[in-house]
């Protein structure tokens, strides 16, 4: 069974009892301190990126053709700092890289270094992510799980199609997503506001800024940039919809609450860091 997305209107629900502490609103106040964390990590995120074409050393290709690149591991890293281990129950991150370096310049990932201006905007970021991590409640957090993909989109990301790409941090209690934001570190042009939306249903939250579309976009099913299956490709055709094409889980999902898709259907393979933040996102908009 896959993942199927649409967006409705946006409803609350009441809160339902948590582990006590001093926090009012714990899972809020959860995102907001990832929303600081993400337009922290986007400075490195877009440093990385403006460079990748004239370094590629930066990043390496998988026997699977998938891409990965400094910046999916030193992200994971970062968020794995600003929710340590001690205040949460699990922690699952997409990358498993072997040899990490982030003791001291030139930082450096599974042979990948980055070079020293690189290097002043990681420990920038870093900085601010590890002050970042001190405002975390060490009591309301023990039940939860964190789930994250660092650079949701890393093929968008390595072929000039950043702003596809997401960061993903999603939240879960009993296995199931409570919480999330999804963040998109690139500009969808330069100069532009970054993309984002974080979300709780159970606490009544949403906070973002996104790129609405003017409303005119014809009924449309939001698929990833490369081949689709034969049930998407009917599925296009009874509906008499066009195909949209697009990067990342996360960002088809903001690409759903901006009005340009009408929906999403993941029916291949997938993992929990790809739509646990994005599960919490739009349920907290009020999709399904």
């Amino acid at each position: 069974m896959g993942t199927v997305w649409n967006c409705g209107k946006s409803r609350k629900s009441n809160m339902s009892s948590e582990k006590k502490s001093k926090v009012e609103r714990p899972l809020t106040e959860l995102l907001k301190i990832s929303e600081k964390g993400c337009f922290e990590m986007s400075k490195f995120v877009q440093d990385v990126y403006k460079r990748l074409n004239e370094d590629r050393k930066l990043m390496k290709e998988k026997a699977d053709n998938s891409f990965f690149t400094i910046a999916d591991a030193l992200v994971q890293v970062m968020v794995r700092t600003m929710f340590p281990s001690d205040k949460f129950r699990e922690f699952c991150g997409e990358e498993s890289p072997s040899n990490i370096n982030i003791e001291k310049a030139p930082y450096s990932v599974d042979g990948m270094e980055l070079p020293p201006d690189l290097s002043e905007s990681f420990k920038k970021s870093f900085a601010e992510i590890k002050k970042l991590a001190k405002s975390v409640d060490g009591e309301a957090y023990k039940e939860l799980g964190v789930f994250v993909d660092p650079i949701d989109g890393t093929r968008e990301f390595c072929t000039g199609l950043g702003s596809q790409c997401s960061i993903c941090i999603g939240f879960t209690r009993d296995k199931l997503p409570v919480a999330g934001i999804v963040f998109r570190p690139i500009p969808l042009e330069e100069g532009s506001k970054l993309t984002y939306m974080a979300g709780c249903k159970q606490e009544g939250y949403t906070n973002g800024v996104l790129d609405y579309s003017d409303g005119k976009a014809q009924e449309s099913l939001l698929t990833s940039n490369g081949s689709i299956s034969k049930f998407t490709d009917a599925l296009i055709k009874e509906l008499d919809f066009v195909r949209y094409k697009a990067g990342g889980c996360g960002n088809k999902m903001l690409l759903l609450l901006e009005g340009k898709g009408t929906a999403y259907i993941q029916d291949r393979g997938v993992s929990r860091w790809d739509t646990c933040a994005a599960q919490a996102v739009i349920e907290a908009m009020g999709g399904l």
